[in-house]
């Protein structure tokens, strides 16, 4: 799995990225911002893990929400940050490890986090799967409504072409292609 690591705590991103690399992740290390939004929308990663200053995580939380990026987001804190994590969690970051790092908590923070990213994935498939059926709803009541109203047949074979392309979200001469029998 693949992880990338952002913060300026050497000693911190030091031990993260062993104990990561122990159990099997691919771990990219990066110290600014910039190189750290870059790596994520590179390589994809299922985890982006913060240590430092919550300040210095925040922007990046930010960046990657505006990109809608699919990682779930760790902090590390030391056990006495209680006010870090709490800031931590309204900025955005999904989840947290403790440090100094014990690789069997380690393992049971991921394997939370991928549950979770694994839930909201579903979440997320289930509501565009909705929206979908929200959306083909619509046309039929609009065309029932239209029906109902005495339109002509060819008016109403319009509107179903030009409701389809909309509401599926498609490409209009593939509708056209498809009616046709062309397609």
């Amino acid at each position: 799995m693949r992880t990338v690591l952002f913060g300026t705590r050497t000693d911190l991103l030091s031990a993260l990225e062993a104990s990561m690399k122990a159990i099997g992740h691919e771990v990219t290390v990066c110290s600014d911002m910039s190189s750290a939004l870059e790596a994520v929308c590179r390589e994809q990663p299922a985890f982006l893990v913060l240590s430092g200053p919550s300040s210095e995580g925040l922007p990046l939380c930010d960046a990657l929400r505006r990109e809608k990026a699919a990682l779930t987001t760790l902090v590390a804190v030391e056990e006495h940050e209680d006010a870090r994590l709490l800031e931590s969690f309204r900025d955005g970051v999904d989840d947290y490890v403790i440090v100094p790092i014990q690789p069997n908590r380690l393992r049971v923070r991921l394997a939370f986090a991928e549950r979770k990213a694994a839930d909201r994935l579903r979440r997320e498939v289930a509501e565009a799967a909705l929206e979908v059926r929200i959306r083909r709803q619509a046309v039929f009541s609009e065309l029932g409504r239209r029906a109902l109203a005495g339109l002509p047949v060819q008016a109403l074979m319009e509107y179903i072409v030009q409701a389809t392309v909309r509401a599926l979200e498609v490409d209009g001469c593939r509708v056209y292609e498809t009616a046709a029998g062309t397609g």
